[in-house]
């Protein structure tokens, strides 16, 4: 629910729709579990659901308009209100805490690139200039560890 979270996943859409064939996004939600009325609880639960019963396009197209209105009422009437008590989101959740607390991720949005947290100094934008090099980079890496293996 946090409006700081909006930005993040603009750019995460941006980078995913440019590059869907060579990077993977997970999204990790941060919401408290002892609490099954609390509106982001239940959202998150709704997008696990959504994930796990039709995929992950249709998860991420319920995100793009969480993020697109931030209208809780309307995007529970459109999308439903999520069961945080059923077994496997439940599961899903308190592992997404247990991932968090493991990472020191004590704040959203945070943006983790390949185990590395992306660095304050840079605005969550700036990725969409950095993902080509990092990619490029990926893919010599890639080259020279085939190189060696040959």
């Amino acid at each position: 629910l946090c409006g700081f979270c909006t930005e993040s996943f603009k750019t995460y859409d941006k980078l995913f729709a440019r590059h869907s064939d060579k990077i993977k996004i997970n999204l990790i939600f941060s919401v408290p579990l002892n609490n099954k009325e609390n509106k982001a609880t239940q959202i998150a639960s709704r997008v696990i659901e959504i994930y796990k019963n039709d995929g992950h396009e249709k998860a991420w197209q319920t995100q793009k308009t969480w993020f697109t209105n931030r209208d809780i009422e309307k995007w529970q009437g459109q999308f439903g209100i999520g069961e945080p008590s059923a077994d496997d989101v439940d599961e899903t959740l308190q592992y997404h805490r247990n991932w968090c607390a493991t990472n020191k991720i004590s704040y959203t949005p945070a943006t983790v690139i390949d185990d590395q947290l992306y660095p304050k100094e840079y605005q969550i934008a700036d990725l969409l200039l950095l993902i080509d090099d990092i990619i490029v980079e990926k893919m010599t890496d890639k080259v020279l560890e085939l190189t060696r293996e040959a």
